[in-house]
């Protein structure tokens, strides 16, 4: 990435022989500029990986199995009863809350095999810390574009011509001052 804003930037800087190589070296790095911004969206969009889904499935089964328990009223059979058999009385959320409690397991596994299902037909997940990574790679190689296509926009400028700045455009790169453009 780096070799090839170095060769458009090579480019700009020998575009006062003419304004035709300048307008192609910026048209170039607005293109690059939107791969760039492209391969972001698919980075952004990518799933986790399939275990660190199953895993969390795997807790919110827990969880709610653990809050169905949680939720039930206990107290009637742990009174003394006078002549009563003890009863627990449930409403119908809680009877299914505690049939799904009883089955958490087979929940889980149920949920398990569905992402997998799932996951055959999705781009391969990305865990966390490589997703991070892997987006500031691109926002470094993004604001480096912006930086070489704001000092192409100047120096066409400075030659009379009148490019337009994207509107989109990096606003780190527009008010940049010409000494930390490249």
């Amino acid at each position: 990435m780096a070799a090839l804003i170095e060769k458009l930037t090579t480019r700009r800087k020998a575009a006062t022989k003419g304004a035709g190589d300048a307008r192609k070296a910026l048209s170039e790095l607005r293109q690059m500029g939107s791969r760039l911004r492209d391969q972001r969206a698919d980075i952004e969009a990518r799933p986790v990986p399939l275990a660190e889904a199953q895993d969390a499935a795997a807790q919110a089964v827990l969880r709610e199995a653990e809050g169905a328990i949680a939720d039930l009223n206990l107290s009637s059979l742990t009174r003394p009863q006078d002549c009563r058999t003890p009863t627990l009385s449930l409403d119908a959320r809680q009877m299914a809350m505690l049939a799904f409690a009883s089955q958490a397991e087979g929940m889980a596994a149920l949920l398990s095999a569905a992402l997998a299902e799932q996951y055959r037909d999705m781009p391969q997940g990305i865990a966390a810390d490589e997703r991070a990574a892997t987006l500031a790679k691109i926002d470094a190689d993004l604001l480096a574009c912006e930086l070489a296509e704001e000092a192409t926009v100047r120096e066409q400028e400075r030659e009379g011509a009148a490019p337009l700045r994207r509107g989109d455009a990096d606003p780190r790169a527009v008010l940049a001052n010409d000494a930390e453009l490249r």
